[in-house]
């Protein structure tokens, strides 16, 4: 989840509350709240704002957009709108295909992502830019049980898949050290320093797992056993934070 949230905002929660949070400050300009929705197929112009996006990208993240990621309500608005449907069916030049018509395979850059839920959806020409048409639609459980959209309602990312990320993993308020690797090398008979160890079965894309992600200790309880704990602090860092332009109410 601090992944997407810094993807999407530039913003990531440190705490569970949000009350600390890491800040890479995007661009205004690359922030867009539609007044005319996707589903307005009179005023509403989709194509219109995919290009203002691709523009600003160049401009101002001096990257080359080529990939929109859409939430599934902006997607189903998209697909639906009067505009879109006309590049669709002209006959005499290819502006898109989406769907089970795909004239375009999608670029192996996004491999990772598609690994990871994302899925491919098709292309779309916008002016001079060919952007590949991504929707996703996992959801979250809050702790309160409430079952939350990754992608929000009505929300959409452009971006360039030449931007830089990084990611760090910052100190935990665990101890990690050679007494705690011993114990679970020992009494629990894993490697904590392996990655493999750590992450549970049937886990999609184990390549972005890293040891360093967690930081592990364990407490003995009298004679009883071990108290287990578990900690994650990753950082995701924006590089090149312009290089993502944010869709919302679109749909």
């Amino acid at each position: 989840l601090p992944a997407f949230q810094m993807f999407r905002t530039g913003i990531m929660n440190v705490n569970e509350s949000g009350s600390e949070q890491i800040t890479y400050p995007r661009n205004a300009s690359l922030t867009e709240t539609l007044t005319n929705q996707w589903t307005n197929t009179t005023l509403g112009t989709p194509l219109a704002d995919l290009q203002a996006a691709c523009v600003d990208l160049r401009t101002i993240g001096k990257v080359r957009a080529d990939y929109v990621i859409m939430g599934i309500d902006a997607f189903a608005a998209f697909i639906s709108h009067p505009t879109v449907a006309t590049a669709a069916d002209n006959r005499r030049l290819s502006y898109q295909s989406l769907g089970f018509d795909n004239s375009k395979p999608m670029n192996p850059a996004f491999q990772s992502l598609v690994d990871a839920g994302i899925v491919y959806q098709g292309w779309v020409k916008i002016a001079g830019w060919d952007l590949q048409v991504f929707t996703y639609y996992d959801i979250y459980e809050t702790d309160a049980g409430v079952s939350t959209d990754y992608m929000p309602k009505g929300e959409v990312i452009v971006g360039a898949s030449s931007a830089r990320y990084d990611r760090y993993f910052g100190p935990g308020e665990l101890t990690d050290d050679s007494i705690d690797n011993l114990v679970y090398r020992d009494v629990f008979g894993i490697d904590p320093m392996v990655a493999g160890s750590r992450i549970p079965m049937n886990t999609r894309n184990v390549a972005l797992f890293d040891p360093r992600m967690f930081i592990c200790s364990a407490l003995k309880d009298g004679n009883r056993g071990y108290n287990v704990f578990t900690q994650s602090a990753p950082i995701y860092g924006m590089t090149q934070v312009d290089s993502v332009y944010r869709i919302t109410n679109a749909g």
